[in-house]
Parts: structure tokens; C-alpha cells; sequence
């Protein structure tokens, strides 16, 4: 899905200089804006629900949006992991706006670089969870099958 949104934000600046350079009227840009801006708003939605969801082993119900079984004392770890990902997450998707795209929502060049380390940070808070994740299932039935 991100390179859906990538191909979107990279073809616009062509479609772009087109309609300056003949002079048409180019209204129908705004409606190519809104189109890339939902796909990508769908796409870093879908990838934090995952995240969640599926390499997390988190956002269970009947666990106050959490897991059964939790490694850290603190639940406020979690929430604060879950939303911080969310807000890394589409920080990270926003640094894949080209420069000249002419988009209102891009990020000034300065924060790009800003944007990249909180990429890792995220990263790393991800790979911690996920491992967390892995051992709790593979912890979670250990010794209750024989081997064959």
C-alpha cells in the first residue's frame, strides 16, 4: 500500500508541469490530491492496525485493548507504544510527499532528517513488541503437546 502512495505522490509534480506548461486548466489536480491523501491515510491506518493487531499480539477487547498476558509492569507502556506508532507512523508516511508536489500537507525539508530518526525510534519500538509477541505465544502452550 505505501508504494501505491509513493507512485501517486511521485507522478503528480508530471501531471502538474503538463497542465502549466499548456496552459489548460488544470482543476481536476485537486481531486488527484484528495484521492493520494485518502489512499494514504488508508494505507498508515491499515499498517498501524496491523501492527496491533497482528505483530503485537495488542487490541483485544476483553483486555482493555490489550493482550492477555503482558511483559512490562506497566500497562501505560503499551497505550503509550500504540499511540505513539500511530502518530510515528504517518510522521514517516509524510516524508514520502515530494518536494514538489505542491501538496499543503508535505514536510519542510528540515524536518525530513527529524523524520527518519523518529522512523527508527519507531522501528526499534516495534521490533521490541514484536518480540515481546513471539514469546508470548511461544511460551503461551509450551510443554502441552508431546513431540511426534
Amino acid at each position: 500500500m505505501s508504494q501505491v502512495v509513493t507512485l501517486f505522490g511521485k507522478f503528480y509534480p508530471v501531471l502538474h508541469l503538463s497542465c502549466s506548461k499548456s496552459g489548460a486548466s488544470c482543476g481536476h489536480m485537486s481531486a488527484f490530491q484528495v484521492t493520494w491523501l485518502e489512499i494514504f491515510i488508508f494505507s498508515s491506518m491499515y499498517s498501524w492496525v496491523w501492527d496491533v493487531k497482528m505483530d503485537w499480539g495488542l487490541g483485544k477487547k476483553d483486555y482493555n485493548w490489550l493482550g492477555p498476558r503482558l511483559m512490562f509492569p506497566s500497562t501505560l507502556h503499551y497505550y503509550g507504544v500504540i499511540v505513539a506508532d500511530l502518530f510515528l507512523r504517518f510522521l514517516w508516511m509524510q516524508s514520502l510527499v515530494p518536494p514538489s508536489s505542491g501538496a499543503h500537507f508535505e514536510l519542510p525539508a528540515y524536518l525530513i532528517a527529524v523524520s527518519m530518526v523518529l522512523e527508527l525510534i519507531r522501528r526499534t519500538l516495534w521490533s521490541f513488541f514484536r518480540l515481546e509477541n513471539e514469546h508470548r505465544t511461544r511460551t503461551q502452550h509450551y510443554g502441552e503437546k508431546e513431540d511426534i
